[in-house]
């Protein structure tokens, strides 16, 4: 199972996430439901600590006895520290200023990598983790990272891994040097009598912010060489949100990043679901979590699991969680 939980709060893209936050956790632990009768489950977008703990909590009621998450090391100590020091003020000050007119930090975000790029640059990865996943006015959000401690803003990419088969080793590993200011990187399990999983979330297609260094699609690809690349020497199972996906004319599916996402095929991994003729959309334009966004979005399979068909068989691969049962005022949306 590989699962978008969408509850990065910072961003307008994961609207909702306290109601659907309460839904998601309901569906771990749901009779008959897909938790049931799932082995293991690759979760991406579940960032702050409280909430993996809670997922983690019900997850092993639902039978998922192990988990890992885990933080990308850093050689700071961050003993009696802020998430954000005396340094960042001169950033909040530039982004008070020139950004003031956001109503969101993702909002904020194409202001401040334009205008206040050069005084973001010098604040520490906790303050940033702390600021992506504020909500509310921004300074607001500067004024409680000036605050909260820093080791609660440690860099943990939003991934869990969960499972009912003993997890052997885990590790964290964080990609290669990014234009990017948001860190990504992916999990790497053995579980036992399943062989290696590689559970990520690959950098997306922000078009409408400035370019950084280098493109988003060379951003994306990238990641994927690095992660494909790395796997492709074991027994592997990748599962994520790899943020790329192929064309789908029958379903009116827009290809997306195409290049990245046949990178796999050139390893010798196959991608069931998308290669089947049933395939839809798992980031879907008409999902009133997606219409929420700050912008119209089109359909994509962005949620992949790649196998090597020599090593693992699959059967019936399927979109699941598609139901509109978070209820909204008068709006029915799925859980992400």
């Amino acid at each position: 199972l590989t699962f978008n939980a969408g509850l990065a709060g910072g961003t307008n893209i994961t609207a909702f996430s306290d109601e659907r936050r309460t839904a998601q956790l309901n569906a771990i632990t749901a009779d008959g439901g897909t938790w049931q009768t799932s082995d293991v489950a690759c979760v991406q977008e579940v960032p702050v600590d409280t909430d993996r703990q809670e997922y983690v909590r019900r997850a092993k009621n639902a039978g998922f006895n192990y988990s890992f998450a885990g933080v990308v090391e850093t050689a700071d100590d961050l003993t009696g520290k802020t998430a954000c020091s005396i340094v960042a003020t001169t950033a909040a000050l530039c982004i008070l200023t020139h950004c003031k007119d956001a109503t969101s930090v993702d909002d904020a975000l194409p202001c401040i990598l334009d205008t206040c790029k050069k005084q973001a640059g010098h604040v520490q990865q906790t303050c940033i983790n702390c600021i992506a996943g504020g909500t509310g006015p921004l300074l607001s959000i500067f004024t409680k990272c000036l605050q909260s401690p820093a080791k609660e803003y440690t860099t943990n990419l939003g991934l869990m891994v969960l499972s009912k088969k003993e997890i052997v080793s885990s590790k964290i590993v964080a990609f290669g040097k990014s234009s990017n200011p948001f860190r990504r990187g992916y999990i790497q399990a053995e579980i036992k009598d399943v062989g290696t999983l590689f559970c990520t979330h690959l950098y997306p297609n922000f078009e409408n912010y400035p370019k950084l260094k280098s493109t988003f699609a060379e951003e994306n690809l990238a990641q994927m060489k690095e992660l494909v690349d790395t796997a492709s020497a074991l027994n592997s199972i990748i599962a994520g949100d790899m943020n790329c996906g192929p064309e789908n004319k029958h379903n009116r599916i827009l290809p997306l990043f195409p290049q990245s996402c046949s990178y796999p095929a050139s390893k010798g991994f196959s991608d069931p679901y998308s290669q089947s003729p049933a395939s839809n959309c798992t980031f879907c334009a008409d999902n009133p979590v997606n219409v929420a966004s700050t912008k119209p979005v089109e359909s994509s399979i962005l949620d992949h699991i790649f196998v090597n068909p020599n090593v693992f068989s699959t059967k019936k691969p399927e979109r699941v969680f598609t139901r509109n049962v978070v209820k909204v005022g008068s709006l029915l949306m799925p859980l992400s």
